[in-house]
């Protein structure tokens, strides 16, 4: 190449860093594109966290525990009701059971 990293930077409007890492993928693999990521594979699919997603969304009071035993007997995907929860979080705005109306008290029902 002949350029400093730095005037690179400057020419193309990028950090040094930025081109400092985009020159090492290339020095490694003759092409600059993003390795595999390390770390533990997800357990659900985008498609479980969408059936996820629409089963709660349904029946508003299920539990995460029956939301996993569901995709269970429908995908074979035995998750946790944890994985569940996060997924839920992720992907909806409240993330939670729907809660119960409140019960009237006696002094409220006569307003």
């Amino acid at each position: 190449m002949g350029k400093t990293k730095e005037l690179i930077s400057k020419q193309t409007d990028y950090s040094r860093c930025g081109v400092q890492a985009v020159m090492k993928k290339y020095e490694d693999s003759a092409e600059p594109e993003d390795k595999n990521r390390i770390g533990r594979p997800r357990k659900l699919t985008k498609f479980d966290e969408k059936f996820l997603n629409v089963s709660s969304l349904r029946d508003r009071k299920k539990f995460s525990k029956d939301l996993a035993q569901h995709l269970a007997a429908s995908s074979g995907c035995q998750v946790d009701p944890s994985t569940v929860q996060r997924s839920s979080v992720r992907n909806n705005p409240c993330g939670k059971t729907a809660a119960k109306k409140p019960l009237f008290q006696k002094r409220d029902r006569k307003k």
